[in-house]
């Protein structure tokens, strides 16, 4: 079977088996390379961690087997995947039916550009970018195609995938343990708003009254 895709990373809608809770962790990981003379030199800082959601995927019937297993196989070949974040879903006011998202107070902070995804409680799903944000009301760059009901709608999650052992690969259906690493985060590093007093990114401002005794 085919294999939906967003932006080049393929698409896991499986719901989340969730006696083995989904996780999410956090890295502040910088980049270290060689120097000179056999030092370190370390660059690139993070001010903002990346997330790494980890969880767990029963397939329910050898129709939903078949489709989970393709999907870990192009996500494995591809190394890209994207996935709702379980855990950090919105609950929908209404219906879906054209391109508004009305969504009950959330504590996810959606932003402009966002992904993602509606899915129905019979397993129908639909990806959708967020176009703009007035209040509870997002507003997507094209309409559904189909009405959702609900009752959630969850942002998706975008990084490198990666899998356990895989009983899936055989006949017996079995749990499947994923994994997906963000390569960039999406949140944004809060500077301040208090303008600069010297020109530039940024510098240290010496005093002239600086006496040694």
């Amino acid at each position: 079977m085919s294999v939906e895709t967003v932006n080049g990373h393929i698409l896991l809608p499986h719901p989340a088996n969730w006696d083995r809770q989904p996780t999410v962790s956090r890295q502040w990981e910088t980049e270290v390379s060689d120097a000179e003379f056999g030092n370190e030199s370390r660059f690139g800082l993070r001010s903002v961690p990346r997330k790494i959601l980890e969880w767990s995927i029963t397939a329910t019937d050898l129709q939903e087997q078949s489709q989970l297993m393709d999907r870990i196989l192009a996500a494995m070949k591809s190394g890209l995947a994207c996935a709702p974040h379980w855990g950090r879903a919105s609950e929908l006011a209404e219906m879906v039916t054209d391109d508004q998202v009305e969504i009950e107070t959330s504590l996810w902070p959606w932003v402009e550009d966002d992904y993602l995804i509606l899915i129905d409680d019979d397993g129908a799903f639909e990806v959708g970018q967020i176009a703009s944000i007035a209040g509870n009301i997002l507003t997507l760059t094209a309409a559904v195609d189909d009405p959702h009901r609900g009752p959630y709608v969850w942002p998706l999650i975008f990084g490198t995938f990666r899998i356990d052992n895989y009983g899936l690969l055989t006949s017996r259906i079995g749990a499947a343990n994923l994994s997906i690493s963000e390569l960039t985060s999406p949140d944004a590093v809060t500077i301040g708003t208090a303008s600069p007093e010297i020109d530039g990114i940024g510098g240290w401002i010496i005093g002239d009254t600086f006496i040694v005794q």
